[in-house]
């Protein structure tokens, strides 16, 4: 096993050695163990399963994330069909990825009508953002790991806590 591991090493970072269980107990305890060290989440395949990165369903990605509220600071995309959310995190601007659906645009635009400003090239964001005052309440799920990816998932009723 050492010399498997030193060869994978030498390969840089595009090949690791990686763990794998079978039993989901012990996986769930690997994920908690490894996310303040940057682990996102899991994958899962089947035992008999090969690599294909055409097969998007042969594999699953467990990813874990944090649920948070978060206001809505501005919108990327038209008011009239905001194509993401600008919300501040931690005292900055972060867009949320990916692109809203067709029902999550409609709640958006309906939300921010009449509250909005011009757009403006914002560079530290690369887009154009349509700046929202006093926006509502979003709920944010913040992913862990090396992307720490922001992604929208709905908007907060004005009287939820």
């Amino acid at each position: 096993m050492d010399l498997l591991a030193g060869l994978v090493d030498s390969l840089g970072p595009q090949v690791q050695m990686i763990l794998s269980t079978t039993d989901r107990p012990t996986a769930l305890m690997w994920q908690a163990s490894l996310i303040d060290q940057g682990v996102e989440g899991l994958v899962i395949k089947g035992l008999a399963t090969r690599y294909n990165p055409r097969d998007t369903r042969a594999w699953l990605k467990h990813r874990v994330s944090d649920t948070i509220d978060a206001r809505v600071i501005g919108v990327v995309g038209t008011v009239w069909r905001p194509r993401a959310v600008v919300v501040e995190l931690e005292g900055r601007a972060v867009v949320t990825s990916p692109r809203l659906d067709a029902t999550q645009a409609a709640a958006v635009a309906a939300a921010v009508h009449g509250r909005t400003g011009r757009p403006e090239f914002v560079p530290d964001l690369d887009a154009t953002v349509v700046a929202v005052a006093d926006g509502p309440m979003a709920e944010i799920l913040v992913g862990h790991g090396r992307h720490r990816a922001v992604r929208f998932a709905r908007l907060r009723d004005e009287e939820e806590p």
